[in-house]
């Protein structure tokens, strides 16, 4: 992806709203017969860094997003990353 500085610190901003106690229920595949049927979870740390710090090229790097919480159910933290970018292309269309 093409990035700047504004927006990784927009990306960052966005995925620290998420840390604390939250019900991610809309971020998961809903599947009843697996018997989850509480969403709760905890956020505890959002992070974005450059997957490789020895890039040449400065418009394209890969990035890292870490979070850290405790009990995420199948491809919640998928959803929760597609929504951040979904969000942040939406915001440099203006």
């Amino acid at each position: 992806m093409q990035t700047s500085v504004q927006d990784l610190v927009a990306v960052t901003e966005c995925g620290r709203k998420l840390i604390g106690e939250h019900d991610f229920r809309n971020f998961c595949c809903m599947q009843i017969r697996n018997g989850v049927t509480n969403y709760v979870r905890t956020a505890l740390d959002f992070n974005i860094q450059p997957f490789n710090k020895h890039t040449t090229d400065d418009m394209y790097n890969i990035y890292e997003i870490t979070i850290k919480g405790s009990a995420f159910v199948y491809h919640q933290i998928r959803f929760i990353v597609a929504v951040i970018f979904m969000i942040r292309r939406q915001v440099r269309k203006g």
